[in-house]
């Protein structure tokens, strides 16, 4: 925003996310506003000030440069902090009015100018594998073994069960690893869409499970709660189907590295574990439909790796989670790049691709913001000088452009009138005749045009201002209606 030198102590005012699910279904152009605590979380805002107050810096620094270059010396520069929002302006020594209609156009325009140069450049470093830059400083991308852990929230009891760098396998049978970078993908649309049943279940001894309770199982059934200590237990049914469900306590089952997986009871009985007794009769079980538990399969961070192509050790822990997994998905944060040193900080991948994702979205929202016909923005001044440019006449702008007239059509005479050479060796021809009359009459025409827009200059200047603020309201309207 420019300022005159009579206000360079006013400071100007101009701007989850990367926590929001990815979406595999392609939309049309979509306005969202940037509100933190409401379409961002609050810990984006420091990240947010911080790109707004660097896309500002970067404006002014267009005016500021441009200035320069057109003659205009700068008094001052500086930035300001209005309540929470910081704010940057430049100062010239003297009204963009002593400069040229053309070299206010270059000014004014030249600070969103910047801002669509960065928003642009930002947007093809972004199309790059900017991922393996990371490799060469202690990172490693992780997505052909899962999602590496990037923090719990304090007040959820999965903050006891995964620490930040270590490494989710799998959701359930559902291995997040991939070799099209999509591990992000996989973990969204697995924890928010519907529950997949599992497609194989665990092996129990028949007269263990038919000896268990029934009553977490007929809870689920009527919708009413479990008591303790059915709350503890959740209700398990033969994969085959056909029998009543009984309440075992899921974590013996399927967070053991031992319990054997199945489709059926024959595969229990046929394939027996190792060291186990033969001829006794098993059963294939899995947690019923309404059962709410989704089993995270762990590694540890990289940096406790043995060798380079060890990735886990061959360990790994299995953290059971009762309840929406949904929660899952809105308490832990996860990512693809991983350090391999335990003193490197796990966020900081993600915490300067969150500050460039903000930077680019505010530096080309600055470049539409400020260009809107509205008072105390660049648009307006842009708007001023571009009809004083078209109104203009023909020989202030063939002077300020450092061309000369050739024709003035207040004083009826012709001005360094350029004939071609064929032209002049053959005489004044019907076509060259006609030429000159056409001109002519398309110079009479401009001329009263200009004319028009001079007189009509204010007029011109309230039309696109209200017209803008109208089109601003239909577009807050509309995208606050769906709240």
């Amino acid at each position: 925003m420019l300022l005159p030198h009579s206000r360079i102590q006013d400071g100007g005012l101009v701007k989850r996310s990367m926590d929001m699910p990815v979406t595999t279904q392609r939309s049309g152009f979509v306005v969202n506003a940037i509100i933190p605590g409401v379409t961002v979380p609050w810990s984006h805002f420091p990240l947010i000030l911080l790109a707004l107050f660097m896309s500002q810096c970067f404006h002014e620094a267009g005016h500021a440069i441009t200035g320069a270059l057109e003659g205009l010396p700068v008094h001052s520069v500086g930035a300001s902090l209005t309540i929470i929002l910081p704010s940057a302006f430049v100062a010239f020594a003297a009204p963009l009015d002593t400069l040229s209609t053309i070299g206010r156009l270059r000014v004014i325009s030249s600070g969103a100018w910047h801002n669509l140069v960065l928003w642009g450049l930002l947007y093809f470093v972004s199309l790059s594998n900017v991922k393996s830059v990371w490799a060469a400083f202690g990172w490693q991308n992780v997505s052909d073994l899962g999602m590496v852990i990037l923090g719990v929230e304090e007040s959820s009891p999965l903050v006891f069960h995964l620490s930040p760098g270590s490494i989710i396998l799998s959701l359930d049978d559902m291995p997040l690893g991939s070799t099209g970078d999509i591990s992000e993908e996989i973990w969204t649309r697995y924890l928010l869409g519907p529950r997949i049943p599992s497609e194989e279940g665990w092996c129990i001894d028949v007269n263990v499970f038919f000896n268990q309770p029934t009553s977490c199982c007929e809870a689920n059934a009527t919708g009413r709660i479990a008591h303790p200590p059915a709350a503890q237990l959740s209700c398990f049914e033969p994969m085959q189907g056909g029998d009543q469900g009984h309440c075992i306590d899921p974590v013996s089952i399927l967070a053991s590295p031992h319990s054997q997986r199945c489709f059926s009871g024959s595969d229990c009985n046929e394939n027996p574990m190792p060291n186990e007794t033969t001829g006794e009769a098993k059963e294939c079980i899995r947690p019923d439909a309404t059962s709410r538990l989704l089993r995270i399969t762990v590694s540890p961070p990289l940096w406790e790796r043995v060798d380079e192509n060890d990735t886990d050790h061959g360990r790994f822990n299995v953290v059971l989670w009762s309840g929406p997994n949904g929660e899952v998905w809105e308490q832990v944060k996860v990512g693809t790049l991983a350090p391999r040193y335990r003193f490197l900080p796990v966020w900081l991948p993600y915490a300067l691709s969150t500050f460039f994702s903000y930077l680019s979205t505010l530096s080309f929202s600055l470049y539409i913001f400020n260009l809107f016909p509205l008072p105390s923005l660049d648009g307006s001044h842009f708007l001023s000088a571009l009809l004083d440019y078209l109104g203009s006449s023909r020989d202030q702008n063939s002077d300020e452009s450092g061309f000369t007239e050739d024709y003035d059509i207040e004083l009826g005479d012709r001005r360094n009138h350029y004939v071609p050479l064929r032209a002049r060796q053959a005489g004044t021809t019907a076509l060259v005749r006609w030429i000159h009359d056409y001109s002519q009459a398309l110079h009479i025409w401009t001329w009263g045009w200009r004319r028009r827009i001079r007189r009509r200059k204010a007029t011109i200047e309230r039309a696109f201002k209200y017209a803008t603020i109208a089109l601003m309201c239909v577009t807050v309207v509309g995208m606050a209606w769906p709240f």
